[in-house]
């Protein structure tokens, strides 16, 4: 293998083969580490491509006011109390006009499963979201006092956890 001159000229001066790769390491230090930083770089991104979780079921929630995070827990585990194994669900409150247009442009994606309506919700933030659910398929869920109306949305795929979801607490 060719090297520059200078780093030919000193190893032709070194013995032992110990001494020669030492020398190499030290002479192509800054190749080494940016090739390792590269490598951890890109092993790093394909990680992070092929083990995403996706989530089983998602769920916005549309409201005048934030809601709690414990009452989003709670709705969280009665959904989940309906399945034998946990089922991730990405469940967002939505309370700004700047979260209505994100909620706007995911219903127009049909990347939501639900759309969750208290029933103290004002009718005019209401009739903003309502023409993206299928609105004869809804149940409900009382958690914290508040109770929450849930509407199926028109999904571009089929899902089997909402439909199971919907089917269960349809039927109650």
């Amino acid at each position: 293998m060719k090297h520059r001159p200078i780093i030919q000229e000193n190893l032709d001066k070194l013995e032992t083969p110990k001494e020669k790769i030492s020398y190499l390491l030290y002479a192509y230090k800054e190749w080494i580490i940016s090739i390792a930083i590269i490598l951890m770089f890109i092993i790093s991104i394909a990680f992070s491509i092929l083990f995403k979780e996706e989530p089983d079921l998602t769920i916005r929630l549309v409201s005048d006011v934030p809601i709690s995070e414990q009452t989003l827990e709670g709705i969280k585990s009665q959904l989940n109390d309906q399945f034998e194994e946990p089922v991730a669900i990405d469940l967002n409150n939505f309370y700004s006009m700047e979260q209505f247009q994100v909620l706007t442009v995911q219903l127009a994606a049909q990347e939501i499963d639900f759309v969750v309506f208290p029933e103290n919700l004002s009718d005019e933030t209401f009739q903003l979201q309502i023409e993206n659910v299928q609105e004869p398929s809804v149940f409900s869920l009382k958690q914290d006092e508040l109770q929450f109306n849930f509407y199926k949305t028109f999904s571009k795929t089929e899902n089997p956890f909402a439909e199971l979801i919907e089917s269960k607490l349809t039927s109650r």
